[in-house]
């Protein structure tokens, strides 16, 4: 399933079109051949069996893409939160004495460019890593500002407000990360798939039973099937992909942090 993740929308597009007609001619293959031995009184049965396979195809269709949506619309939520935390923290950082407060600005500066990398444009998993580690050592270094202020009880209020906005920025990351790799679980993918190509397979049996090949109607069904799949595994891929999670907020606040 990772390959079909990795691999260009355009191609998979392409095979899947491909796919399902191929599922639909061999049905109709196989409905040529049992034509003579399937009397009227069958096909009127396939015919309500063919119209509750697409309904149920539908149903699922529907829900896949509900799934993809929900997931989709977390993600975009919490870029927003880790944006007004991120920005919540470099104001409390106003607050603080110097060499924490310069410090604590350019590591947030740092950190939102990461942040940014990690989540624009597809990337390797090795550079994905690699940025995850960067983002885990600047959190590090901020926790450690946290913990040197915190220390000072002399400003316990303004103290304990920044180790609370550093500590939101940390679990934001957390949850960012966690959601980002949470995907429509396989076996309804596969299930997808699956019921795709028997409803295709079917429709094309139909169409074997009763003598006639009918190309164009199957063709925009394969096509309109496999549109939907293509929007579903769009949303379920966040870093690949057409459909991607605005990252406004994040660089609204590295604007912010770059003005002195």
């Amino acid at each position: 399933m990772e390959l079909l993740f990795d691999t260009s929308p355009w191609l998979t597009g392409v095979i899947l079109v491909v796919y399902l007609c191929a599922a639909a001619e061999v049905g109709f293959r196989v409905g040529i051949l049992r034509a003579k031995k399937t009397p009227a009184s069958a096909r009127e049965s396939l015919s309500i069996v063919q119209g509750a396979m697409l309904a149920l195809l539908g149903l699922l269709l529907g829900f896949t893409f509900a799934m993809a949506g929900t997931r989709y619309d977390t993600r975009k939520a919490l870029v927003v939160r880790e944006a007004n935390a991120i920005g919540t923290a470099a104001l409390r950082a106003e607050l603080l004495p110097e060499p924490h407060r310069s410090e604590v600005r350019a590591l947030l500066l740092t950190y939102v460019s990461r942040r940014l990398a990690a989540s624009t444009g597809p990337i390797t998993e090795a550079a994905f890593t690699l940025l995850l580690a960067e983002s885990s050592r600047i959190q590090k270094a901020l926790w450690a500002h946290a913990v040197t202020v915190a220390v000072d009880d002399k400003r316990g209020a303004i103290n304990a407000l920044f180790v609370a906005s550093i500590n939101d920025v940390i679990d934001l990351h957390t949850d960012r990360i966690a959601v980002l790799r949470d995907r429509v679980p396989e076996v309804i993918l596969w299930l997808l798939f699956g019921f795709s190509t028997l409803s295709m397979g079917m429709l094309g049996y139909s169409h074997g039973l009763g003598g006639r090949r009918n190309v164009l109607p199957a063709t925009i069904f394969a096509i309109l099937v496999t549109s939907v799949v293509l929007v579903i595994l769009d949303l379920d891929r966040p870093r690949h992909g057409f459909i991607q999670v605005s990252q406004q907020a994040l660089i609204d606040v590295q604007e912010q942090l770059k003005q002195p």
